[in-house]
């Protein structure tokens, strides 16, 4: 294809999107929420046109029902390029809507991780204590929770070494 026609294919797409935006009945929020995902499934977007689109999910986002978080979530969790505010956004949220994205986004940082184990609670900390590649500092700071729940989580992680300072009583 023409460089052309992959511009007028993509303007043919952002119409859909507006005119997806612009109806507020779920079936078209789920429509639009499906359709941003894919968009960073699809790379290459330029870094404008990534904030454009992250501007579009995070204003659907902010108005969204609770399946449709759901269903973003589980989308964007797995995505190396998904935008870092809406997982943070989404971490933030009941934690079955965050699970997905606090268990497996490798967009999330440690200090991301860290942040997320000062702001909630239990089943958020044992969402983090599932990720295999924790590091011991966040380790460390899930152990000094003091919460059983969540040690029995970390325990039961077999792609970590649990710290021998965290192990001390």
């Amino acid at each position: 294809m023409t460089d052309n026609t992959n511009r007028l294919n993509r303007l043919q797409e952002t119409q859909k999107l507006y005119i997806l935006a612009r109806n507020r009945d779920p079936d078209s929020r789920a429509k639009l929420g499906s359709a941003i995902t894919d968009l960073f499934a699809d790379p290459p977007l330029t870094l404008r046109e990534q904030e454009i689109v992250s501007d579009i999910l995070m204003s659907l986002l902010l108005q969204a029902e609770r399946d449709l978080k759901q269903a973003v979530a589980d989308r964007l969790a797995a995505l190396t390029n998904a935008p870092l505010r809406v997982i943070l956004f989404l971490s933030n949220e009941d934690i079955d809507i965050a699970r997905p994205v606090i268990t497996r986004s490798p967009v999330l940082t440690d200090s991301d991780l860290m942040f997320i184990i000062q702001t909630h609670k239990s089943p958020h900390w044992q969402a983090v204590a599932t990720r295999p590649d924790l590091k011991s500092q966040v380790i460390e700071t899930l152990v000094g929770t003091g919460d059983v729940s969540t040690a029995r989580v970390l325990v039961g992680n077999r792609f970590i070494t649990i710290p021998r300072t965290s192990l001390e009583v």
